[in-house]
C-alpha cells in the first residue's frame, strides 16, 4: 500500500515538473536547452535524495551521494538538499547516540581522550573502534559535555560545500560551524572570549536581519539568544561583574560601546543603550534593580 501511495506520488510529482518546464512550444524556444536538461537534470536529481531520506539512509551516505553529483547540482538545489541531510542528521542523532551508552563505553572514552580530542586507531576493540567510526563517516562528532561523552551534528563537514551553495545557505553553515567546532559555554562557564561571543551575536543578528523568512531563522534565533542573554550578564561562572563588589566588567562596557559605534541600527543596540544607561544611573554596579531593568528590556525588544 505505502509502495503504491509513494508511486503516486512519485508519477504526480513527474507530471507537475513536466507541466511546469514544458509548458508551450513558445515558451521552449524562448528557453536555451541546455536550461532545460539542467532543470531535468535537478529534478531527477532532487527525486532521488527524496527516494534515499525515504529510505532512512545514513547521512554519510547521503553526503556521498551529493559529493558524486556535485557537477550537476544547482546552488538552489544543493542547498535544499544539505536542508534535508541536516533534518536526516537530526532525525538518526538518537539512534547514533546509543553507541555512547554504558560505562564501558564512557572509560574506555575517557582514557584516550585528550582536551576534547582522541584518535579511534587508538581504540583496542574493534567492534567500538569501527562504531565510533561510523559516527564520524556519518556526520557527528563526539566531545565531553557536562562530564559525558557524547555526540552532535558536525557543521564543520559542510563547509566544503560553501561555494556550492546559496549565500545564506553558505552564511548558516558558517555560523553553525563556528559553534560546533568550538562551544559558546560549557558547564555554565564562557569558554570564549567576550570579544568572540560578540562576533557570533552579531554573526546570528545579521542572519536573521538578512534572511527573515529564512527556514532555518528560527534555529538562528535560538542560537542569537544564547549569545546574547551571557553577553548582557554573563554565566553564573563566568559573570559579567566581580561577585564581592558588584562591579561591572570593564572589558564589557567597552566592548558594548564598540559594539554601538559598529552596528548603530541593530535590535541588539537599542538594548545595550538602554541598559548602559542604567548601569550609568547604578554606577556601573550590578544591582537587583539593573537586573529587573534588563528583563524589561529584552521582554520589550525580543517580543515585538
Amino acid at each position: 500500500m505505502l509502495k503504491s501511495i509513494k508511486n503516486l506520488l512519485y508519477i504526480l510529482l513527474v507530471i507537475i515538473f513536466i507541466t511546469v518546464i514544458g509548458c508551450t512550444n513558445e515558451d521552449l524556444t524562448d528557453q536555451p536547452v541546455g536550461e532545460n536538461q539542467t532543470d531535468e537534470q535537478s529534478f531527477k536529481i532532487t527525486v532521488e535524495f527524496q527516494e534515499l531520506i525515504e529510505d532512512n539512509t545514513k547521512p554519510g551516505q547521503l553526503y556521498e551521494f551529493i559529493d558524486e553529483q556535485l557537477d550537476n547540482i544547482s546552488k538552489d538545489v544543493l542547498t535544499n538538499l544539505l536542508i534535508g541531510i541536516e533534518d536526516q542528521l537530526s532525525a538518526q542523532f538518537e539512534d547514533f547516540s546509543q553507541v555512547l551508552q554504558g560505562d564501558e563505553v564512557q572509560l574506555t572514552l575517557e582514557e584516550i581522550f585528550n582536551e576534547n580530542t582522541f584518535e579511534i586507531e587508538e581504540i583496542q576493540d574493534e567492534t567500538l573502534k569501527e562504531e565510533l567510526s561510523e559516527i564520524v563517516q556519518n556526520g557527528y562528532k563526539i566531545e565531553l559535555l557536562k562530564g559525558f561523552y557524547s555526540i552532535k551534528i558536525d557543521y564543520t563537514q559542510m563547509e566544503k560545500y560553501k561555494v556550492n551553495v546559496t549565500e545564506e545557505m553558505s552564511e548558516y553553515i558558517t555560523i553553525q560551524a563556528k559553534e560546533s567546532s568550538e562551544l559558546y559555554e560549557e558547564d555554565l562557564m564562557l569558554t570564549i572570549t567576550w570579544d568572540e561571543l560578540s562576533d557570533r551575536l552579531a554573526h546570528t543578528e545579521k542572519f536573521l536581519s538578512s534572511y527573515p523568512e529564512s527556514v532555518r531563522a528560527n534555529v538562528v534565533e535560538r542560537m542569537y539568544l544564547n549569545y546574547l542573554i551571557p553577553y548582557l550578564q554573563g554565566l553564573p561562572n563566568s559573570p559579567a561583574y566581580d561577585i564581592e563588589s558588584k562591579k561591572f566588567n570593564q572589558e564589557l562596557i567597552d566592548n558594548y560601546t564598540q559594539w554601538i559605534e559598529t552596528y548603530p541600527d541593530s535590535r541588539t543596540t537599542l538594548i545595550i543603550k538602554e541598559y548602559l544607561q542604567n548601569l550609568d544611573d547604578a554606577n556601573y554596579l550590578y544591582t537587583s534593580e539593573v537586573a529587573k531593568s534588563l528583563d524589561k528590556l529584552l521582554e520589550q525588544h525580543l517580543t515585538q
